[in-house]
């Protein structure tokens, strides 16, 4: 697999992970952002300290992890792939969980962004093996077209 094709596959994992990060952030109470960072609202027992320390440290964090997640995906041949559908679907329903403590309306905005984050990443993973098929090395996974949703 190319580098290229791994940047498709890497798009919605770290796209997913900035919009769990921004909804994080968003959905922390008065209190928190009045600098009270103990009281951090954080399910994630890897994020919850960086959190408590504050946004700023929270954001940095986030965007370390990002690049750890990117330098798996795109150098680890043999796990990068598996990394990055871990990470997509961890974020896509991080961010959605966040979404649904808004009451009914965000049930409905948690499926719409669960819905939208499958069809990019669905669609992120189809132009990753279709660059694979166009010249690149063979896909890592061997039903890589039932992972982008084609069927033979």
């Amino acid at each position: 697999m190319t580098i290229r094709s791994r940047l498709w596959l890497l798009l919605p994992a770290v796209t997913l992970c900035a919009v769990d990060i921004g909804l994080t952030l968003a959905g922390q109470s008065s209190g928190y952002w009045s600098g009270r960072y103990e009281l951090a609202h954080e399910a994630n027992p890897f994020a919850r300290p960086a959190l408590m320390r504050g946004p700023v440290t929270f954001a940095a964090f986030g965007f370390v992890y990002a690049a750890v997640v990117a330098a798996v995906v795109c150098g680890w041949r043999s796990a990068g792939v598996w990394v990055a559908a871990l990470v997509t679907v961890a974020h896509a329903v991080g961010g959605a969980g966040w979404l649904v403590r808004f009451g009914p309306c965000g049930w409905g905005a948690a499926v719409a962004f669960l819905l939208a984050a499958a069809e990019g990443s669905a669609r992120c993973w189809r132009r990753a093996t279709r660059q694979v098929e166009h010249g690149g090395t063979p896909a890592l996974i061997p039903d890589a077209e039932r992972f982008a949703g084609r069927n033979r």
